[in-house]
């Protein structure tokens, strides 16, 4: 008897072992994943995505589960454009669960000087599929951004516009020049930063900024620093 409860506790210590080191590889796996990795660099990482998105405005998701020993679920979605990581996100079940019953993004407040697309999510296009009408929208854009008198409303406009829309890198770096200050540009980089389409490519923007100092904090916020 002695002998069997010794080998029933051994078994369970082993099952709960494994389950531990299950996790900690999938956080391992998951650190893995980095912008600008191939949708085949992924699937070696984290092998075949429980569930696919594909949006309209070419980008798609790819959401993984897990679900440890004691029932917790932990969900990672992987957002690809152009075959590219542009964005990942992990949650545990209940936040996920949450965040898809709710809109990602708050209504933003009709503005005669803001330029309104129906086609949301797809302004701005990636200027390889911009029409002219796209072209006009951003410059309207910038000429509403230009028009504010004072850094903080221009600031602040640029953040509203970003709750609803994406942007290229190419859009990003015009949108820095209007600024002078490498601080004014910082605020603006972080509300810009997670609504990049090809984040792949937001190397470029370290070099906009002056001071090494602030070519480091942009890293930081564009996430290319380990």
């Amino acid at each position: 008897m002695k002998i069997f409860l010794s080998i029933c506790t051994l078994a369970l210590g082993l099952s709960l072992t494994s389950c531990d080191l299950s996790m900690l590889t999938n956080r391992s796996e998951t650190n893995r994943i980095e912008r600008g990795m191939t949708k085949r660099e992924v699937t070696n990482i984290l092998g075949t995505p429980s569930y696919r998105r594909l949006a309209t405005d070419g980008s798609e998701d790819w959401e993984y589960r897990r679900t440890n020993i004691l029932g917790e679920t932990s969900v990672v979605v992987v957002t690809f454009y152009d075959n590219r990581v542009v964005r990942m996100d992990s949650y545990n079940g209940d936040d996920w669960e949450r965040r898809r019953s709710q809109r990602d993004y708050p209504s933003y407040p009709s503005n005669p000087t803001y330029p309104s697309n129906p086609r949301y999510p797809s302004y701005p296009q990636d200027p390889r599929y911009e029409d002219e009408r796209d072209r006009e929208s951003f410059e309207d854009f910038l000429r509403a951004i230009a028009d504010k008198h004072f850094t903080k409303d221009k600031i602040r406009f640029i953040r509203d516009a970003a709750r609803r829309n994406v942007f290229t890198v190419a859009q990003t770096a015009r949108i820095l020049r209007l600024f002078t200050w490498d601080s004014e540009k910082l605020e603006v980089l972080e509300a810009l930063a997670p609504r990049l389409r090809d984040g792949y490519n937001a190397y470029k923007l370290v070099d906009l900024f002056t001071f090494s100092s602030n070519q480091e904090k942009a890293r930081r916020i564009l996430g290319l620093t380990r």
